[in-house]
């Protein structure tokens, strides 16, 4: 997909630009538009369009700033433009626009009653009154703990299903702060029943060794309020997620840090998850992740006709490899462990966010797809131009040193099989592909296939 509609629509500048033109308090003056961010672009497979949530951030005339979450449905030229009356206001419940240059109708919700925690969380005075109540009743050194303003910024967002929050406490003048009375919080905002599942993998983590681990550190759960579906867990501090170090290790220019201590030190942290003995979470086998990604592969060829040349053979070849060699015994599992789930420190000390999808499954589940996101990083998020061959070559062996380091690391204090580990680390080289593929970036689809037979070729992955 690279035809002139679809760059304007994913480009946040060119919708930036069309509403500036377009939305009438913009042309006025009422509100100044600071920029346009896009996020959650994906392709609809049976609809053959694209959904993109475009976050709006506006300044008003008082000086104060809010953002604006608008769904977006991104429409190919060859398919009706839908209908977009809208009498509600910039922003307001219900409001609708169609940008007919970028193809893209815009929506807006002013409540998400999927996620009452969010609506709570982002309403100041709501906000503390939650908070306050959660805290006091969470520990009793926090009973007389009295907030003066929380300040929360929504850190990610998926309407109608889950959002991600930083809160940042303030207290009252004069009054003496206590040990253990945070000055950030963390509130995850779930749909249904899904937050009483995170609240679950929290406490079973905090129960475990993992509290008092010197090698990695995991959040407190603080509480949840399950009529608000909101999850409530301490604020790790750190100075770089290990996904941004490695962006700046991998840059033509070279990052100030070394990747190599960060690296080993998170293999170490995640052997200490797994071998914490912690038995919450459903198991979870390689054969259930083969089909899910099997299935995605099937719907998507069906919208994005190049795919199948990128992938031929990969899921075969997977399947059988993977039947092959009998699975690792399970162990407890982050369930969605990449690079941006690590946390560092100045001093070099690990945190580990992020366990909704705690899980039981062969270490390899975790390793694997970890593996793969930091080649993936190397390649494709350093900046700068597509790199060259040469380029290329020189960021492979650089991974492959970091892949070593972590893998001798994390065999000191527990165990992978080497054919399980590629077997899932192709596994997620192809879901790589999917994803870029869903976001109908063709080229980094390329990118991300050369490293999926790549992988296939290094390890032998045929089957035999």
């Amino acid at each position: 997909m690279t035809s002139t509609w679809f760059e304007r629509a994913v480009r946040p500048e060119h919708v930036a630009t069309e509403l500036q033109e377009t939305v009438p308090e913009l042309r006025r003056g009422d509100e100044e538009l600071r920029g346009v961010r896009m996020i959650r672009l994906r392709a609809a497979e049976p609809e053959r369009h694209w959904t993109a949530t475009y976050l709006l951030d506006l300044t008003r005339k008082d000086g104060s700033t809010h953002t604006i979450a608008a769904h977006g449905t991104l429409v190919p030229p060859e398919a009706e433009p839908p209908a977009a009356a809208s009498a509600a206001g910039f922003g307001g419940d219900g409001w609708r626009l169609w940008l007919p240059g970028a193809r893209v109708l815009l929506r807006t919700w002013a409540r998400d009653d999927a996620l009452p925690g969010l609506t709570a969380l982002t309403d100041p005075g709501t906000a503390r009154e939650v908070l306050e109540r959660v805290l006091r009743e969470g520990a009793p050194d926090r009973a007389g703990l009295r907030l003066a303003e929380v300040t929360t910024t929504v850190a990610s967002y998926k309407p109608g299903t889950r959002a991600t929050m930083v809160c940042d406490l303030g207290y009252p003048d004069g009054e003496q702060v206590r040990p253990g009375w945070p000055a950030a919080i963390v509130a995850k905002a779930n749909a249904g029943d899904e937050g009483r599942t995170v609240d679950a993998a929290l406490r079973a983590l905090w129960g475990s060794p993992l509290r008092t681990s010197p090698h990695v550190a995991v959040a407190e759960p603080l509480g949840y309020v399950p009529e608000l579906g909101l999850t409530v867990q301490g604020h790790l501090e750190h100075a770089w997620t290990l996904k941004d170090l490695l962006a700046e290790a991998f840059a033509p220019s070279g990052g100030p840090v070394d990747p190599v201590p960060a690296v080993r030190a998170t293999a170490v942290a995640l052997a200490a998850v797994h071998t914490s003995g912690v038995t919450e979470g459903s198991p979870h086998t390689w054969d259930e992740e083969l089909t899910s990604h099997w299935r995605k592969h099937e719907n998507l060829s069906a919208v994005v006709p190049w795919l199948a040349d990128l992938t031929a053979g990969a899921l075969d070849r997977l399947r059988t490899a993977g039947a092959a060699v009998p699975p690792d015994p399970a162990v407890v599992t982050h369930g969605s462990f990449r690079t941006a789930q690590v946390l560092v420190t100045p001093e070099g000390r690990i945190g580990i966010i992020d366990f909704d999808k705690l899980r039981q499954a062969e270490p390899a589940a975790d390793i694997g797809p970890f593996l793969a996101k930091l080649r993936h990083t190397a390649v494709n998020k350093s900046g700068g131009d597509v790199p060259d061959e040469a380029t290329v070559a020189a960021l492979d062996a650089r991974v492959d040193q970091l892949r070593a380091e972590f893998l001798a690391a994390y065999r000191e204090r527990a165990g992978v099989s080497p054919q399980r580990l590629a077997v899932w680390e192709g596994l997620e080289y192809l879901s790589l592909v999917l994803g870029s593929a869903k976001k109908g970036l063709q080229e980094r689809a390329a990118s991300c296939a050369a490293m999926l037979h790549r992988h296939l070729a290094v390890h032998d992955l045929w089957g035999r």
